[in-house]
């Protein structure tokens, strides 16, 4: 579909809808006409290719045409031929995929200066302007399939990007839902699955985020033959020596300590018994007993 001024208009044939998607994603480039009628009928094309796209050309040309308030311009202006193939110029208005752009790079800025606020709303705005699937309204070709999965790849990176915005703001709990989804989603992802684990771990839930580590490396082991990278293998220890840290390493000490005294204590009673000739029960790990008087005292009490 393309709109513009509060009009949209969007060519009902299949491979009219193509086009138009080639063109748009190379908005202000080139288009070789071979690269279109490879596009469109692939390795097996018409003999009146060629002809049929400028067929085509001129049918989007008039759907163009109908969107312009603008007597004066001229659709010849938006899509002119050119030598070798077709271009698409559109000075004064943009396609979703130039705004989605515009907003990515806002948002990378923000986050390389720190500013996670402004990067976070700049990635959300990106994200905003998909409404399903890229391009899945348009019968793709080889190129169109590239363009497509970029895109998509994209929208992976870019939902990183934000979430990790919103990590660095805090809202590590706000996240738990949305980030468990995205895993299920994406049981490969190691970037989502790190990213939940700190979430859970800053949750005060160390056990699950240890256990999401642990079915990230099982479905990789099993379905890749990898394990997981550093990065995660490295979080993953951290999140381990965690509950070794602030006052663990103090409290064991102490225990430690205490129990040593308490040993010390009862084996000075016990030896302060003998020497009164009172009986008292054996600390386990104490040392045995002397023999003598203290076994005969054993055997008069039984």
């Amino acid at each position: 579909m393309v709109s513009y001024q509060g009009r949209s208009v969007q060519p009902t044939a299949a491979k009219q809808r193509t086009l138009l998607a080639l063109l748009v994603l190379h908005a202000g480039q080139l288009v070789l006409t071979d690269s279109i009628v490879d596009e469109l009928w692939g390795n097996d094309p018409c003999l009146s290719a060629a002809t049929t796209v400028r067929t085509y050309i001129c049918q989007i040309r008039k759907l163009l045409g109908h969107l312009l308030s603008d007597p004066r311009r001229d659709p010849q202006e938006i899509l002119q031929a050119v030598p070798g193939g077709y271009r698409l110029r559109m000075p004064d208005a943009a396609s979703d995929a130039d705004r989605y752009e515009r907003s990515v790079a806002a948002g990378r800025e923000a986050l390389a200066s720190g500013d996670y606020a402004v990067a976070g709303t700049r990635f959300e705005t990106a994200l905003g302007l998909w409404r399903g699937p890229a391009l899945m309204d348009v019968r793709m070709g080889t190129r169109l399939q590239a363009a497509a999965q970029r895109l998509e790849d994209s929208r992976l990176i870019v939902l990183e990007h934000r979430l990790d915005a919103d990590l660095q703001l805090g809202r590590h709990r706000e996240l738990l839902g949305e980030l468990s989804g995205l895993c299920v989603d994406h049981p490969l992802h190691e970037g989502l699955h790190a990213q939940y684990m700190l979430a859970l771990y800053r949750s005060d839930r160390r056990s699950e985020a240890l256990a999401v580590f642990q079915r990230l490396r099982t479905a990789m082991v099993e379905d890749l033959g990898l394990e997981p990278s550093t990065r995660v293998q490295n979080l993953q220890q951290d999140i381990l020596r965690s509950g070794n840290n602030g006052p663990a390493p103090e409290l064991t000490a102490l225990l430690r300590a205490q129990s040593r005294t308490i040993v010390e204590l009862t084996l000075r009673i016990a030896e302060i018994e003998d020497r009164l000739g009172l009986d008292s029960p054996r600390v386990p790990g104490s040392p045995s007993p002397q023999s003598g008087p203290r076994e005969s005292r054993h055997s008069y009490a039984r």
